[in-house]
């Protein structure tokens, strides 16, 4: 409800759950989240429709993975723009 009133646009929202089918197929198709699967015991890689854009096992290694996902999306949004680098 809170984002239907905002209205986000672009690649603004970011999802990190476990679940691939609630957390990540659900808030992808629901506000088209960019999505990130959390791996610990128990929990498979997601794949096909429930397969998240990046996953990792470490919140440590959070930082490095959400840089690398920002700049291609600084990338893509550059080259949609007709920016080169």
């Amino acid at each position: 409800m809170a984002l239907q009133k905002i209205s986000p646009k672009g690649n603004c929202i970011w999802m990190i759950g476990d679940n691939p089918v609630t957390d990540i197929r659900g808030s992808r198709e629901a506000v088209g989240a960019i999505t990130l699967q959390k791996l610990h015991s128990g929990v498979e890689p997601a794949e096909g429709n429930n397969a998240p854009d990046a996953s990792f096992q470490e919140f440590s290694d959070l930082r490095k993975l959400l840089q690398k996902l920002e700049s291609g999306a600084q990338i893509k949004e550059e080259q949609h723009a007709g920016i080169s680098r």
